[in-house]
């Protein structure tokens, strides 16, 4: 059974969305994406993979409905809480443990260095 992950690409190759984990952690149920598309784009590319977990094989049929002219909603704002001392998070694929460094915003660009 291939328990499979899905992606989808813009046509210029960058990640859209994803969805790795529904099939790996849950079994028989299939991944999904749902996008909007906010911007033009010449192409999307959907790429389907075995799961995150382990090498399944198997067969698989892709649905993709596309709904075109109807109002494209507003984006919803989204909070993101973050810790910046770093510490570890439970990993529900293997049941462990995730460990997170420290968060140093030099990292992303050095005018924040010391930040």
């Amino acid at each position: 059974m291939l328990e499979p992950a899905l992606a989808l690409y813009a046509g210029d190759g960058t990640l859209v969305d994803e969805d790795t984990l529904r099939s790996a952690l849950n079994a028989g149920q299939d991944p999904r994406i749902s996008h909007i598309a906010r911007t033009s784009s010449d192409h999307l590319y959907a790429a389907v993979s075995h799961n995150i977990v382990e090498e399944t094989t198997g067969s698989y049929t892709i649905d993709v409905q596309v709904t075109r002219g109807g109002e494209v909603p507003a984006p919803r704002q989204q909070i993101v809480y973050l810790n910046f001392a770093g510490g570890e998070a439970y990993n529900p694929l293997t049941g462990g443990t995730m460990d997170f460094p420290e968060f140093e915003a030099g990292d992303i660009s050095s005018i924040y260095d010391g930040d």
